[in-house]
């Protein structure tokens, strides 16, 4: 039974890794990142300094790097650190977002169509990040640069003030502290995943059960 589950995750992974599927999955990419720059940032990055625009549009940025992240899982031009940072850096902004959204809906008992939008497109996201997670070979070192990346970007944020807009309803403090959590317990995962010692997410021993069923297959074919 686990046997049969490995074989169909990875089959799905690599299904995913075919060249017209990631080109779809840039495309829709592209597409967020473009549309969450103006719609979102539109009015935000043309105030902000040019050396703090990284830290700013964090979902489309990480949306387009996750586009970015999986072309490097087709190609094979691959960093374990740009992988750790992107999956890392999905997840983090899709919760964040998805909970201002539950935020806002907790105190205005309403929900806009742009937060309904926002919730399904940042699931997206979080499925995107974790799909290029199932990737990285994570070690110790990875996790904490990652993390490390991640506080300066709350800091950035909040210490100086380039944090994203909130939903009204949704408050701010409350919202600077859920950040610096996530931002810890996503490295703490990432840690604790590095330790695992068969790491299910980075898929080496499904795969190299894949390559093995290939070559029985064709070593049993007849001469």
């Amino acid at each position: 039974m686990l046997a049969s589950l490995a074989e169909l995750y990875n089959r799905v992974r690599l299904w995913v890794l075919t060249p017209s599927i990631v080109a779809l999955i840039v495309a829709i990419d592209l597409f967020s990142f473009v549309v969450g720059c103006i719609f979102w940032y539109g009015r935000q990055l043309p105030a902000t300094p040019w050396w703090a625009w990284v830290f700013v549009p964090d979902c489309p940025l990480f949306a387009l790097l996750g586009g970015i992240a999986i072309v490097g899982l087709l190609t094979g031009h691959r960093s374990s650190l740009f992988e750790s940072i992107v999956a890392m850096g999905s997840l983090k902004y899709a919760i964040w977002t998805i909970v201002a959204w539950v935020l806002y809906y907790a105190e205005a008992r309403t929900m806009p169509l742009v937060g309904v939008v926002m919730i399904v497109s940042h699931i997206g996201l979080a499925v995107q990040g974790l799909f290029i997670l199932s990737f990285v070979r994570l070690d110790a070192v990875v996790a904490l640069l990652s993390g490390a990346w991640f506080l300066l970007s709350d800091y950035m944020d909040y210490g100086l003030g380039f944090h994203p807009g909130v939903p009204s309803a949704a408050s701010l403090p409350w919202m600077q502290w859920h950040t610096i959590a996530v931002t810890i317990g996503l490295t703490l995962a990432f840690l604790w995943m590095a330790r695992v010692p068969i790491n299910l997410w980075a898929g080496a021993w499904p795969v190299l059960a894949l390559k093995k069923e290939a070559r029985l297959s064709t070593q049993r074919e007849p001469a």
